[in-house]
């Protein structure tokens, strides 16, 4: 192996954060998703922007051409509602084996991203793990009894629910996002972080050394899409490529179970 690249160990991460380029095409995306995976990053995130791609449109696309990295969804609350992002993350999940995660841009009023977490949550535990049944002989394909509204509500959004599609394979497709935010995938620009939550930490490719004494750390580089330096970068990086099927278990974190139960069930709403 070439002195300049660096192997990382087995609970090491890396996690690409594509920016916003103007002029960037679907194909320098793809390029990159493929060497990253190449190379076995953990994650790659497509960061909403007015000269962006739609993320989870693109990251659609990237999850037919990919099959080991983490797709993460940086989604904007004030372009896309909780029950369309919901809804289009679970996909994201489904069509990708388990390898969805999302994202909010930094900056955000704290009771906005709690608010906008709450609504995800909510709706994606509408449909119990057992919920779809999928019996082509009887054409029973869903137990509308472990089906149910949402009734979700903050201090932005509201929505009934429940989702028109069934549970993300990961249970809540993995959030990343900084220390105050309650994520699960802590993003830090700085080691020196006191209070950092338990769990995967990444920091930022700008910051000199690690977290000291945590068990999970990693890195996180930032650029446009275009940048000429993802070459050096992707090249001087590498992991063993993962064998886990999921993101969510990639990283170590634990799937959440559906919340208890709060409202009437579909079938019992049913005249």
């Amino acid at each position: 192996m070439p002195a300049d690249r660096q192997q990382t160990g087995p609970r090491d991460w890396l996690h690409a954060e594509l920016l916003p380029s103007p002029g960037a095409r679907f194909d320098d995306v793809l390029a990159l998703a493929l060497q990253a995976e190449a190379a076995g990053w953990t994650s790659l995130a497509l960061m909403p922007g007015d000269a962006s791609f739609d993320t989870l449109t693109l990251l659609a696309a990237l999850a037919a051409q990919t099959r080991h990295i983490g797709l993460v969804a940086g989604i904007d609350p004030a372009r896309t509602h909780p029950y369309d992002a919901a809804r289009r993350l679970a996909a994201l999940d489904h069509v990708s084996g388990g390898r969805a995660g999302w994202q909010l841009p930094a900056g955000l009023e704290p009771p906005l991203a709690a608010g906008y977490a709450h609504m995800l949550a909510a709706l994606w535990d509408t449909w119990d793990d057992d919920a779809r049944v999928c019996d082509k002989a009887s054409g029973h394909y869903v137990n509308l009894a472990r089906v149910r509204p949402a009734h979700a509500s903050s201090l932005h959004w509201r929505s009934a629910g429940p989702l028109d599609i069934p549970r993300p394979p990961q249970g809540h497709p993995v959030r990343y996002g900084g220390p105050h935010e309650n994520a699960e995938v802590t993003l830090l620009d700085s080691p020196s972080f006191a209070q950092v939550p338990p769990g995967p930490v990444l920091l930022r490719q700008d910051t000199p050394g690690n977290a000291q004494g945590r068990q999970g750390r990693g890195r996180v580089f930032s650029l446009p899409i275009g940048s000429p330096h993802w070459q050096e970068i992707l090249t001087a990086h590498t992991l063993p490529r993962p064998a886990t099927p999921s993101l969510r278990d990639g990283l170590g974190l634990p799937r959440p179970l559906p919340a208890v139960p709060t409202g009437t069930s579909l079938q019992q709403a049913t005249p």
